[in-house]
This record gives C-alpha cells, sequence and structure tokens, in this order.
C-alpha cells in the first residue's frame, strides 16, 4: 500500500500496482472527495453555497426549475432560410435559402402535397401556437372546448380522449398505381398502416367543427415548437440543440396549421399527447364498433 494526498490535502491510499485497480478507480481516487467527508472540503463548499443563497430569501424555500432559454426574435418581415441536412437527417437553419425555400410546398410521388416541417414551425411560432398540459386541456374540455385527435381513424377507434372528436390529417393509401401498391406492401409487411396526406383535411375540419370554438388538437406524442433541450437537473438553463433548430414536428402540431389556414381563431396543441394524457390519469374510451 502506498500512502498518497488527495487536492483538499487529507490522507488516502491507493495499491501500489494501479494495473489490479478498475480503470474508474486509477483516477477518481485522488480526485474524488473523501469516503468519511473531508471537513476542508465540506467547509469550503458549504461557504460557497452559503454566499450564493443570500439576498434571495426564495431560493431558500423554493426548489430551482429548469427553465427554457429565451426564444430567438422572429422579424415578421424577413423570411426564414432553412435546408436539409441528409448527412445527419435533419432542417437546419440557413439563412442563404431564406428567400428560395420559404413556406416551400412538396409534391410527393404519390399522395397531396403538403408544406415542408421548418415553413410549418416558423408560420406556428409567429401565430403564438399555445401548447397547455392534459390538466388544462380536461378543465377547458370541462368549459365546452372541443378534443380533436388527429391521429387515422383506426387508432382513434382503439383508444382516444374521452369526447374527443376523430379529425385524421392522414388517411389510407387510396391510389391505384404501382407506386401506391408498393408502398401498402412495404408498409404493411412492418404491420403498419401506409397513409398519406388526406388533402380534404381542411373541407372536414369546417364542416365538422365551428372555426370560432375553442379547439384542443392532439396525437399520440405532442411533438414541440421548442428548439431546447430541458435539463433533468433542477435549476439548470435549457439549452439549444441544433438537432431541434424546429423543435419536434408531430401530427397535431401539422393539424394546428392546417386549421389556422382554414380559419379557425383558437387552436391549442395538446403537450404531449394521447400518451401523456393517459399517463396523467385523465379518460379515455374507445369507440364502440371497435369491441
Amino acid at each position: 500500500m502506498q500512502a498518497l494526498q488527495r487536492p483538499c490535502g487529507c490522507p488516502a491510499t491507493q495499491y501500489a500496482k494501479q494495473a489490479d485497480l478498475p480503470l474508474h478507480s486509477r483516477t477518481v481516487s485522488l480526485k474524488a472527495p473523501c469516503q468519511n467527508v473531508c471537513l476542508r472540503t465540506t467547509s469550503r463548499n458549504a461557504q460557497q453555497r452559503l454566499h450564493a443563497s443570500k439576498g434571495s430569501a426564495d431560493q431558500a424555500t423554493e426548489a430551482p426549475k429548469a427553465v427554457w432559454p429565451d426564444p430567438e426574435p422572429v422579424d415578421p418581415e424577413k423570411e426564414v432560410g432553412f435546408r436539409y441536412d441528409a448527412a445527419n437527417l435533419r432542417w437546419v437553419r440557413d439563412n442563404k435559402y431564406s428567400e428560395k425555400y420559404w413556406n416551400t410546398t412538396v409534391k410527393p410521388l404519390i399522395g397531396a402535397e403538403y408544406t415542408v416541417w421548418p415553413a410549418v414551425h416558423t408560420a406556428l411560432t409567429r401565430a403564438g401556437l399555445k401548447s397547455i398540459s392534459p390538466e388544462e386541456a380536461y378543465e377547458l374540455q370541462q368549459q365546452g372546448a372541443v378534443l380533436v385527435d388527429a391521429r387515422v381513424q383506426r387508432h382513434y377507434d382503439e383508444e382516444h380522449a374521452t369526447g374527443a372528436v376523430c379529425l385524421p390529417l392522414f388517411r389510407p393509401v387510396q391510389g391505384k398505381t404501382w407506386l401506391d401498391t408498393i408502398k401498402r406492401v412495404a408498409v404493411g409487411s412492418m404491420a403498419m398502416e401506409a397513409t398519406e396526406r388526406d388533402p380534404e383535411f381542411q373541407a372536414k375540419a369546417l364542416e365538422l367543427l365551428d372555426k370560432n370554438q375553442k379547439v384542443i388538437v392532439y396525437c399520440g406524442l405532442g411533438g414541440t415548437l421548442h428548439v431546447g433541450v430541458k435539463p433533468w437537473a433542477p435549476g439548470r438553463r435549457a439549452y439549444n440543440d441544433p438537432d431541434r433548430a424546429f423543435g419536434r414536428e408531430s401530427r397535431s402540431l401539422k393539424a394546428c396549421h392546417e386549421l389556422i389556414l382554414a380559419g379557425f381563431t383558437d387552436v391549442i396543441h395538446l403537450e404531449g399527447g394521447l400518451g401523456q394524457w393517459r399517463h396523467e390519469g385523465f379518460p379515455t374510451e374507445e369507440t364502440e364498433s371497435s369491441n
């Protein structure tokens, strides 16, 4: 055994043969605090904590909370540039393309055309779309708001929030071309249903709902407009993530965009989707015909 010292000045012991120790023990043994609580280190840390807590009585009684970073200012007169980073399978901001790619629509080989996600994200951010918790959504539902399920009909029939109406953003593939057939077979081989955007979504929404009533839209997971990552540790500030330059896209957020374009005046997004609604214990039901 060889007697050594830690940075705090307290004695520490270590095997003479470092090769006999686990890798983490070779470095941690001298740098980590003493197992029997080093008085020098503890007192110094206590003084630092005491100094940091002075002048704020609230911090002494309330646990600090993680905070989202301030949103980037959006100039309504300036378009947001973006491009697709195929190497990392993500959308990134790039102002070189601000005039070229704003509000871009894509027409796939099969199915209806749609607006690319970065343009949807920017439009929803500028519109000030609000995301609320399941608890808030439930309270608003009791006051007359309508819950709208944007998932496909089959998933709605299996389970949905009690009282929600079904308004799928996607529908089963309708075409009869060889490309449609390939898509149905390929997706079906993974035990899933091949779908495409429903070009009649806005018309169906206007037929089913009053565009002046409060509408709360959800899907399976919810998605987010936040471009940052929320830390798990309390008191730490969230940070911007390049992989989330345009949040996390979802069917419910895209459905919110379509409803706003259709003239709906009070559209709200359910944070966490049906999964969070169920997790927090709010009621769900299934369609009778699915039994």
